[in-house]
């Protein structure tokens, strides 16, 4: 079967990679601005927290060095908590779908 030269399939095409972020994508493009800012922030917070637990496990402590250890960090992990499930509820949603 030769590919689709419109992109009618580009779903299809590209497998699970592309839906997995596809609900996001639809909510930045109806709320504008400031959703993709919101996308990229937890994005942020997401790489920096998988950082942060990958590198206590060499006993280096990364939210320590750059936040301060006087910091309280509850809130800091809270939001890092919900930046998750932000990103992953799509994602278990789109994979669950498939099955």
């Amino acid at each position: 079967m030769r590919p689709s030269l419109r992109g009618e399939n580009l779903a299809n095409d590209t497998g699970l990679l592309l839906g997995m972020y596809q609900p996001m994508m639809v909510l930045a493009n109806e709320g504008g601005y400031l959703m993709k800012m919101i996308h990229v922030l937890t994005l942020f917070l997401v790489v920096f927290g998988g950082l942060h637990f990958a590198l206590t496990g060499f006993g280096v402590d990364l939210i320590g060095t750059v936040f301060g250890t006087a910091t309280n960090l509850t809130i800091l992990y809270i939001v890092m908590g919900v930046s998750t499930l932000y990103h992953v509820v799509p994602m278990l949603k789109t994979h669950l779908a498939a099955l």
